[in-house]
């Protein structure tokens, strides 16, 4: 809705969206505006029609995908004449236009025909292409899902398979044995009291840690690097 506000009687600033602020730049704005009309059409042409039998089949197909547009739709619908909207070729185009999210352009062309039978070509195009973004996303939606899906099934099997192992004594935990095997290299170090330190709370983080988790490979590899070093000084000294 655009605000009009009268000065001095023959001043009139227009307050409204940004597309029209060029107005402002005028005392008043005087516009000509003339109805596109319609040219003559036979409403039981074969090819209207199979178009207005196309668009309607469309409209099912992209409602059935994204729901936003069901609503869309009906919201829409509501506040018109539903009945003539899809029993009018014109009517039914411009409608197609309206629920549309394509370009302006597109949506534009659409309007602005007033050929029935190119109009409606032109909103089936438009629902066309709807159609296909609503298959992509439905498309990604799944693939996301069954992602997440297999990733959780695969996490509970592998728990599953680690506690059976544990309960027939076929194996130990992979993460027990590697902090075995670092505290083993560390026995034979002698390293100093402040990397000894950090060396322990790098062991009880990685003994906190799932080792699935990203931060496990992280701690696993730092204290990897960090006893090969003082492996390494104390080959050093006493090579000397």
């Amino acid at each position: 809705m655009f605000l009009f506000i009268p000065v001095l009687l023959n001043l009139t600033i227009f307050i409204g969206p940004v597309q029209t602020a060029f107005l402002h730049k005028h005392d008043v704005s005087v516009a000509n505006v003339e109805n596109l009309i319609t040219l003559p059409y036979n409403k039981d042409d074969q090819y209207i029609r199979a178009f207005m039998s196309e668009i309607i089949s469309v409209f099912k197909d992209i409602a059935q995908l994204n729901p936003l547009f069901r609503d869309q739709i009906t919201n829409f619908s509501i506040n018109q004449v539903a009945a003539n909207v899809f029993d009018e070729p014109d009517k039914l185009a411009d409608f197609a236009a309206a629920v549309s999210t394509g370009e302006v352009q597109e949506l534009q062309d659409v309007l602005e025909s007033l050929v029935v039978d190119d109009r409606l070509r032109k909103a089936l195009l438009v629902l066309k292409k709807e159609l296909i973004n609503a298959q992509l996303q439905s498309k990604l939606s799944r693939d996301v899902d069954n992602k997440i899906a297999k990733r959780q099934r695969e996490y509970y099997l592998m728990e599953q398979l680690k506690g059976i192992k544990k309960e027939l004594g076929m194996e130990t935990d992979g993460k027990d044995k590697l902090i075995e095997k670092f505290k083993e290299r560390a026995a034979g170090l002698k390293m100093p009291d402040p990397v000894k330190k950090v060396f322990e709370e790098e062991i009880a983080k990685l003994q906190s840690l799932e080792p699935a988790a990203s931060e496990a490979n992280v701690t696993r590899n730092y204290l990897d690097w960090l006893t090969q070093v003082c492996l390494f000084i104390v080959e050093f000294i006493l090579s000397i």
